[in-house]
């Protein structure tokens, strides 16, 4: 992602609610996206084709927001929380 500053909770949810990303949408790159904290991730919940979540370096994303999502469901996954 170039802009990274620019993705907020709002974005993800935004992007969940179309029925159609839902059901193709298999890789998400959110590496450092400053804007996203744990709510933001929870959107992504109906993202059923979703098999690969970067999640590395996103200063406000904690444990419990990357857990709640269930991402030990066999994503592929880069987490690095900082």
């Amino acid at each position: 992602m170039a802009e990274t500053s620019k993705v907020t909770d709002h974005g993800l949810a935004h992007l969940a609610r179309g029925a159609r990303m839902a059901a193709t949408l298999t890789s998400l790159d959110l590496h450092e996206c400053r804007e996203v904290t744990s709510a933001g991730l929870c959107c992504l919940v109906s993202l059923t084709a979703l098999r690969s979540l970067d999640v590395s370096d996103m200063k406000r994303v904690d444990a419990d927001g990357v857990g709640a999502l269930g991402l030990g469901l066999g994503l592929g996954l880069g987490l690095g929380i900082g």
